[in-house]
């Protein structure tokens, strides 16, 4: 016996993959992003190798990696640098034409100076 809620899913899984048919009469269309989703996700739920009708089996375990390397590149992504504001953006590039022999390491040290002044004379 399955559960109402096996029942429920295999009901779904079903009517997702004869939703494919019905938009089109002759041929399934592609599946769009939802619907692989949904597919891969309730494949967890139910023994889904005997309800694909459509979709081959292979097509749906790719589906599901292409889900799981997905959600873990976007949970493992580093925050990167903070943005450079279009002030500071503007200031280095006139620096740099002002002051030709420069290198980056002297205006750098010369953008510290200048913020470590700002920030000492607005008293903070």
């Amino acid at each position: 016996m399955r559960s109402r809620a096996q029942l429920a899913a295999e009901n779904l899984f079903l009517r997702k993959q004869l939703a494919l048919y019905r938009e089109r009469k002759v041929k399934p269309r592609r599946a769009d992003d939802a619907t692989r989703f949904i597919l891969a996700a309730l494949s967890r739920f139910l023994a889904w190798r005997q309800l694909l009708l459509i979709v081959k089996p292979e097509t749906l375990i790719r589906w599901h990696r292409l889900g799981f390397r997905l959600f873990w590149r976007w949970k493992s992504r580093t925050p990167g640098r903070p943005a450079i504001s279009r002030d500071v953006q503007q200031l280095i590039a006139t620096m740099a034409a002002a002051n030709r022999t420069w290198g980056e390491e002297r205006i750098a040290n010369e953008l510290l100076l200048k913020s470590a002044r700002a920030a000492f004379s607005s008293g903070t």
